[in-house]
């Protein structure tokens, strides 16, 4: 009678850590922007300015997780400011009427060899080419990455920028207020696993 409660105990603790890993989210899979928000910000001989987009297209493919791709694309024009002075040179800067959409295509992804962990953040280095404005040059983002325990992936970075890189001339105003050409880009990016 004591060796069948020894073994009943331990096919309970056995069930509950098959059901405790079971409940775990996957990493492996395909996944749909869900909310977005990305910040770019600069400084002039006037004042610092930035503008913000919350409207972004993406996804992100982890099926083999040593051979991640990914690409994420938002329009031009979803960057906006309160002034709509300022919004309308940037638009002009960016060529937003020939070229509407920025673009970033993951080339390849270099990150940790150890799993993903559920509320665990990894170390992303992404290397992809960035299209503005009707240029192309790659890039490397390192991104800080994780797999919620609620099952969504979260993305986030913080990068430098020359708009001069990508063929923009930093706006004026009246001859006299000049934006400098160094910007940060903020992102932040969520997505949800995608049905099949």
């Amino acid at each position: 009678m004591h060796l069948i409660r020894i073994l009943l105990v331990a096919l309970s603790g056995l069930g509950a850590l098959t059901s405790s890993s079971a409940a775990a989210p996957a990493f492996e899979g395909r996944w749909a922007s869900a909310e977005f928000r990305a910040t770019v910000a600069g400084t002039s001989t006037l004042h610092d300015w930035s503008v913000e987009s919350t409207s972004a297209v993406g996804e992100i493919d982890t099926t083999n997780p040593a051979a991640i791709r990914g690409s994420l694309r938002l329009a031009a024009k979803s960057l906006v400011n309160e002034s709509d002075g300022l919004n309308s040179r940037m638009y002009a800067a960016l060529k937003s009427e020939a070229y509407p959409q920025i673009k970033f295509e993951a080339l390849a992804v270099d990150r940790p060899a150890d799993p993903m962990v559920p509320g665990v953040a990894q170390t992303w280095s992404v290397r992809g080419s960035l299209i503005l404005s009707g240029a192309t040059r790659e890039l490397t983002l390192v991104t800080r990455t994780t797999l919620r325990p609620d099952g969504t992936l979260l993305l986030e970075m913080e990068t430098p920028l020359k708009m001069t890189d990508f063929g923009i001339k930093p706006p004026t105003f009246m001859g006299m207020v000049r934006t400098g050409d160094p910007v940060t880009i903020k992102i932040r990016w969520l997505l949800n696993r995608s049905t099949p």
